[in-house]
């Protein structure tokens, strides 16, 4: 399912491709993460600290 979705963001016109990494860059950069060819245990911590940093900015203790 990741797979599809950044397969079709990547078919997408650049300048669509623009705004939707503008507009979803949390997501856009899991994804991104996600798609490299590092160790899986290096992609899971990005992922989980990406995670985690989105909560802390938008949700503040």
């Amino acid at each position: 399912m990741l797979e599809n979705a950044w397969q079709s963001i990547r078919r997408l016109p650049l300048y669509v491709q623009l705004a939707v990494w503008l507009l979803f860059l949390p997501l856009m950069l899991g994804l991104w993460i996600w798609q490299t060819g590092w160790p899986q245990w290096l992609r899971l911590f990005l992922v989980a600290s990406l995670a985690w940093w989105n909560v802390m900015v938008f949700f503040p203790a």
